[in-house]
């Protein structure tokens, strides 16, 4: 998400925050870099920015960059010292915009994969460069690295970091999760349980894999 924000500042994009204020819990927009162009919204709360900030105002896209959900849940349950989550499926649920009570249905998956299919720009660290290219266009960019002509905001140096580090953060995030398969493997029932728990969120992510194919006729 930093690379993202960087380049987006890079190609002189109004940069915004959409989260609940600590204090009232009302969801508002923040602004983290001003600009006179198209803004750039970064939140992990997709039906609230749908609603709120797209509902009457001009169109726009949602970027998703997809990892393997077992890896997350893995690391999720690393970081949290717990042996599960407390809720299952969370990305299934957040695109079906079905809070967090309840089971989690075959009609919600549905209703999730059409969503994703119909909001969403798919971009996976399994294909960095290909990832890379089509979120630069999005943007209005391009993705030629000895051109610097479109590095509008921001160090040019600091951009063309960012867009030459963008494959060795993926590389870092997949060596990362491998680790934790690794690891897990001590206890295969650990993965199992994950599989089955957030299978939903599985199952998308399998989906994702031949959306991020589709997509590639938008970018060609």
């Amino acid at each position: 998400e930093n690379s993202m924000r960087i380049m987006s500042q890079c190609f002189d994009r109004s940069i915004y925050t959409f989260h609940a204020d600590d204090a009232t819990g009302t969801f508002r927009l923040h602004q983290t870099h001003p600009a006179s162009s198209a803004q750039a919204i970064f939140t992990p709360n997709f039906p609230q920015t749908a609603l709120g900030v797209f509902n009457n105002q001009p169109p726009g896209a949602f970027l998703v960059v997809f990892h393997d959900p077992v890896d997350v849940y893995l690391d999720t349950r690393k970081r949290n010292g717990k042996e599960e989550e407390d809720v299952d499926n969370l990305l299934v649920r957040q695109l079906a915009g079905i809070g967090m009570e309840g089971i989690v249905t075959d009609e919600d998956y549905n209703g999730a994969t059409q969503v994703l299919r119909s909001k969403f720009v798919v971009a996976t660290c399994d294909e960095p460069a290909e990832s890379l290219r089509r979120f630069v266009k999005m943007i209005g960019g391009n993705n030629n690295n000895n051109n610097n002509n479109d590095v509008i905001g921001g160090s040019s140096d600091q951009c063309a970091r960012e867009r030459h580090g963008w494959n060795d953060k993926c590389q870092k995030i997949k060596e990362n999760d491998k680790l934790s398969k690794k690891e897990s493997k001590r206890n295969l029932q650990i993965v199992k349980d994950i599989q089955n728990k957030h299978r939903y969120d599985v199952m998308l992510y399998e989906m994702s894999k031949g959306l991020f194919r589709e997509q590639s006729v938008w970018f060609e």
